[in-house]
């Protein structure tokens, strides 16, 4: 359809309309000049209602981006000369993609070509974005205008892609015989970042390689990291780095982050990459450098080299960065982590880390490897701290005897996979206690699990009672013999364990010291358990059995415990009593305290002593009693007798042999039924107490 007169130098075209393939219809208004050199100035409109039918018309390759468009098409003021061709008033329609501006090209005989397009866009998604990247590249890799120097500038918002959304996208761009230049690539309220990029990228389209200059501003980049997170699950990287923000709040707050990424091709079909970084966030000092030379298209595949570095005066928050409970109390001041990674993934990546802070140094020296479907590590590790509380309150970790110090010098040999470490030869020194053994960490219900085994040059059982009953549980006043400190009403264990230890030295706070100790112990939600404990006590052994437990600050104890061998002058110091004793008892208790454990003590037992000899009382004291009396005379006095008879009591020792009793224990109190000890003639004959709450 054409409607058209003659004018002055060719024709006025006041319609002209055609329907084309793809069901598309064209049309055009104008002055078509036919004089000197033909050219048209006016307006077009095409419409297309199917885009791939179009483009399959004029080309023999339709993009997968085209087949998906619903709609595309244009309407512009013209201006079509040979040589140059100019579109005013632009507005192009790409699926729900629609822009504004203008573009013009030129094709001068005595230079390259040059096309020059301006748009201003409304809400673009990843259909129009890709619609829209195919009138340039197409999707085989070629570039449609290899041939021209192409200026493109576009602006758009919002902008969604891949998952992803940002309110505006700006970008300015410079396509010179293959070589795109970035003089401004912005992207704007990208989950709540802004990203803006300058470069230069050679064979874009097919090889690229160039440099790019990037920076990320945020307020929080938490939330831009997340959404990463979300977009590409499969990125362990993002994964953790996702969830460590929401774990410690203010991680990645007010981010500021430099990268610069270069690529170039080294001529053997292999590319060097290099990419570095240096920034601020969460007031983490941050640099990063990556090298790498690997196949195109398998980055990471070759050798590379990496070397990363963070520095905050809180250590808590480089505890939050590496994904480790963090309380931001400031307890630990400044720290720096420091690591790094160089080989390849197929041979083994020779790894290096270390944190430095006040008091304390820690490092990591071996290889990390990624050859299968999980990552894991080898190597040596060290810890070295003058006192490792405040580091480990940081943590939310706190033991008892917090305050005291605690002085830690250890260094094992480190495996770790699947989020279990293994160290073997553990040694070292805790607490000026030599340390070694063989220990496995993992995780259960969600806490530190510790199972193994450990040899100790001292040990004290009450601060593992402690974990249990809460903290300062064993601290006694003066003047109390046991303490009355209340136990905790929630009591939250910082770890569970299942250790198999022996201890030179075995205490129970102050009350009881053995020696040459060996023991299983396991600590858990149901509480403390000491088993086949055997030690070396009082001159003989104990063997042992005992369970201790929290009821909602009620502790509960049942134990079962043995002496064999064991010499009554070490055992009770204060009895005036000599020889040995095997003894067996069952026991029970609870309370609110351990005076009021004490205080409950329930049980029974027997006992046997051997060569037993009571100092301080003689058995023939009868006779020299009378004897003084008889030289005094009928009158003497009750004041007369006790100026000798305790002299004369004390003056020897009952030596009684052996002897067998019972024993049970009530309230606290240990009673025996009647004793009847006898030599040479002389009987004694007893019920036996003892208080236990004074002792």
């Amino acid at each position: 359809e054409l409607m058209a007169e003659p004018a002055e130098g060719g024709w006025s075209v006041s319609s002209m309309a055609a329907t084309l393939p793809g069901r598309t219809r064209f049309e055009g208004r104008g002055l078509l000049t036919t004089r000197d050199a033909l050219s048209f100035n006016g307006h077009m409109l095409l419409a297309i209602s199917q885009p791939s039918g179009f483009a399959a018309w004029i080309s023999r390759e339709v993009d997968d981006a085209i087949r998906r468009l619903p709609a595309a098409g244009f309407s512009a003021d013209v201006s079509l000369t040979g040589e140059r061709q100019s579109f005013e008033n632009l507005e192009l329609i790409l699926g729900a993609a629609r822009f504004n501006g203008r573009l013009e090209r030129d094709q001068p005989s005595d230079a390259r070509p040059s096309l020059a397009l301006t748009l201003d866009g409304d809400a673009l998604d990843f259909d129009g974005i890709r619609a829209f990247s195919s009138l340039f590249v197409s999707d085989t890799g070629i570039n449609r205008l290899a041939g021209s120097d192409v200026d493109l500038s576009v602006k758009a918002g919002p902008v969604s892609a891949l998952g992803l959304q940002a309110d505006r996208l700006d970008t300015a761009l410079r396509l010179r015989e293959g070589v795109l230049e970035i003089d401004r690539l912005t992207v704007g309220g990208l989950a709540g970042a802004q990203l803006s990029a300058t470069g230069q990228v050679k064979d874009f389209a097919s090889a690229p390689t160039g440099q790019i200059d990037a920076t990320v501003v945020s307020t929080d980049l938490s939330g831009f990291v997340a959404a990463l997170a979300a977009r590409f699950p499969e990125n362990l990287l993002l994964a953790g780095l996702s969830q460590r923000a929401l774990a410690f709040p203010g991680l990645l707050a007010d981010t500021e982050l430099n990268l610069v990424a270069s690529a170039a091709d080294n001529g053997d079909d292999t590319v060097g990459m290099a990419v570095s970084g240096e920034g601020r966030a969460g007031g983490t000092d941050l640099s990063f450098s990556l090298s790498d030379t690997s196949p195109r298209n398998a980055a990471l595949d070759g050798r590379f080299k990496m070397m990363f570095t963070a520095r905050n005066d809180d250590a808590a928050v480089l505890y939050g960065l590496a994904g480790l409970p963090a309380l931001p109390l400031g307890l630990a001041g400044e720290a720096k982590l420091e690591a790094s990674a160089e080989g390849s993934r197929a041979d083994g990546i020779a790894t290096k880390a270390s944190i430095a802070g006040e008091g304390l140094s820690g490092a990591f020296d071996g290889t990390l490897s990624l050859s299968g479907d999980k990552p894991s590590l080898s190597g040596k590790a060290e810890l070295k701290s003058d006192d490792l509380e405040p580091w480990l309150a940081v943590a939310g970790t706190t033991l008892p005897g917090f305050g005291l110090g605690m002085p830690v010098d250890l260094s094992a040999e480190l495996e770790w996979s699947e989020g279990l470490a293994v160290l073997s030869a553990l040694k070292g020194n805790v607490v000026d206690s030599d340390v070694s053994g063989d220990l496995t960490i993992g995780l259960k219900d969600s806490l530190p699990d510790v199972e193994g085994s450990l040899e100790l040059a001292s040990f004290d059982l009450g601060p593992a009672a402690e974990l249990v009953l809460g903290t300062n549980a064993f601290s006694a006043e003066a003047g109390n013999v046991w303490p009355e400190v209340p136990f905790g009403q929630e009591v939250v264990l910082p770890f569970t364990a299942d250790l198999d230890l022996r201890a030179d030295a075995l205490w129970v706070g102050d009350w009881a010291g053995a020696r040459n100790a060996a023991m299983k112990l396991k600590l858990g939600e149901e509480g403390l358990s000491v088993s086949d404990l055997k030690a070396e006590i009082y001159g003989g052994t104990v063997e042992a059995f005992a369970t201790l437990r929290n009821n909602a600050g009620t502790g509960l104890l049942s134990a079962q415990l043995g002496v064999s061998g064991a010499a009554l002058d070490a055992l009770l110091p204060e009895a005036s009593l000599a020889g040995t004793t095997d003894a067996r008892a069952s026991l029970t208790a609870s309370g609110k305290t351990v005076n009021g454990m004490a205080a409950s003590l329930t049980g029974s037992g027997s006992a046997i002593a051997r060569d037993l000899v009571i100092e301080g009382l003689n058995p023939d004291v009868i006779g020299a009693i009378l004897e003084q009396a008889d030289r005094i005379g009928n009158a003497i006095t009750a004041e007369q007798a006790a100026d000798f008879v305790p002299e004369l009591v004390r003056s020897g020792s009952f030596a009684a042999g052996e002897a067998e009793f019972a024993f049970t224990i009530a309230g606290g109190t240990v009673r025996t039924p009647p004793i009847r000890l006898s030599v040479n003639g002389g009987v004694l004959s007893a019920e036996l107490s003892a208080d236990l709450k004074t002792l």
